[in-house]
C-alpha cells in the first residue's frame, strides 16, 4: 500500500510531535526520509524490523502513523504485523535496555515514558535489576538513591555480549594478558574483563585455551565507575575516561591537570607534562566523581 512523505509530515504536525518518545525529532527525520525512499507499507515494516537501535520507539511512531491514516485519511484496513510486535516483549532484553537508559539517574516515571510501558512492568523490571540478574557468570545490577520525594535509579554498566570465534577469544584473553604491562594503569581492569570473558566460554574453549587454569576469584565482579574512581590502582583509568581535572604528584612535586586518552597529562596552562603515568600518584580526594 502506497504512502508518502507528505502524509507522514501531516501526521507529525497533527499527532506525532506530541508523542513521548526519546529522540523523537531525529526519528521523525529518519522516517520521513525512509518513507520518501520506500513509499510502501510492507517495505516500511521491513525497515523497522531491520533496525538495530531504537526499534521499539520507531515501531510506536509507525503504528501511530498507520492509525492516523485509517482514522483521518480514510485508508482501508492496514495489514501490518508491527501491530503484533513488541520489540521489548522479551523481559530480559527490555531490562538490559533499561539498564543502559540508567546511565543518567532516572525515576520510574521517566523510564515508563521512555519505553512506553506500564508502571507495574517497570517496577517488576527495576526490582529484578536491583536484586541483580546473572548472565554467563556476570551480574547486572543497578542502584537506587532517594532525593526529596523521589527515588532515582542508576548504573554505570554497559551490558556488552560479544559472539567471538576462538581466535578472537584468544586475542582478547591470553594474548592481551601476555602483552599487558602489569604496571599499566588499565592492568587490573583488563584482567577483570578477561576473567569475565572466561566465565562465558564453553568447556571446549576452556580446554583449548586454559587447560591448566586455576579459578582466580575475579569472575563475576563488575567494577562500578564510582568504586573504580576511589581505587588508587584504577583511578588513572577513570580519569583518562572522564577527563576531569585532578591534582597529582610527580617526582615529589604537585601538579594540576587532566589525563588524556593518549596517555598524556595536560597541565592547567595547556602544556603536556613529560611523565610516565606509572610514575604519577593521583591525590584521590582532588576531584569530584561525576
Amino acid at each position: 500500500m502506497k504512502i508518502t512523505k507528505e502524509l507522514f509530515e501531516a501526521f507529525w504536525r497533527d499527532e506525532g510531535q506530541y508523542m513521548k518518545i526519546n529522540n523523537k525529532h531525529r526519528r521523525e527525520n529518519n522516517l520521513a526520509t525512509k518513507i520518501e525512499e520506500l513509499g510502501d507499507i510492507a517495505k516500511l515494516d521491513d525497515y523497522v524490523k531491520s533496525l538495530r537501535t531504537g526499534k521499539e520507539s520507531t515501531r510506536k511512531i509507525v503504528i501511530k502513523f498507520y492509525d492516523y491514516l485509517k482514522n483521518k485519511k480514510g485508508f482501508p484496513s492496514i495489514d501490518s504485523d508491527l501491530y503484533k510486535k513488541d520489540f521489548y516483549g522479551a523481559s530480559f532484553e527490555r531490562q538490559l535496555e533499561i539498564a543502559k537508559f540508567l546511565h543518567k539517574k532516572r525515576t520510574i516515571q521517566e523510564i515508563c515514558e521512555h519505553f512506553c510501558i506500564s508502571p507495574r512492568t517497570v517496577r517488576e523490571d527495576i526490582k529484578k535489576l536491583e536484586d541483580g540478574i546473572t548472565v554467563f557468570d556476570t551480574t547486572i545490577q543497578i542502584s537506587k538513591e532517594k532525593k526529596g520525594r523521589y527515588h532515582y535509579y542508576k548504573t554505570t554498566l554497559h551490558p556488552i555480549f560479544l559472539p567471538l570465534n576462538l581466535t578472537e577469544v584468544y586475542a582478547l584473553t591470553l594474548h592481551l594478558g601476555y602483552i599487558l604491562d602489569k604496571n599499566d594503569p588499565s592492568a587490573q581492569v583488563i584482567q577483570s574483563i578477561i576473567s569475565r570473558v572466561k566465565g562465558q566460554l564453553s568447556d571446549y574453549a576452556i580446554e583449548k585455551l586454559f587447560p591448566n587454569d586455576v579459578e582466580d576469584g575475579v569472575k563475576n565482579y563488575y567494577i562500578d565507575d564510582e568504586e573504580l574512581a576511589s581505587q588508587r590502582e584504577n583511578v588513572k583509568l577513570y580519569l583518562m575516561k572522564s577527563s576531569e581535572i585532578c591534582r597529582f604528584i610527580y617526582n615529589g612535586k604537585e601538579y594540576r591537570g587532566r589525563f588524556n586518552r593518549n596517555l598524556q597529562i595536560q597541565l592547567d596552562n595547556g602544556e603536556i607534562l613529560d611523565a610516565d603515568l606509572k610514575d604519577v600518584e593521583v591525590i584521590i580526594d582532588s576531584f569530584e566523581y561525576k
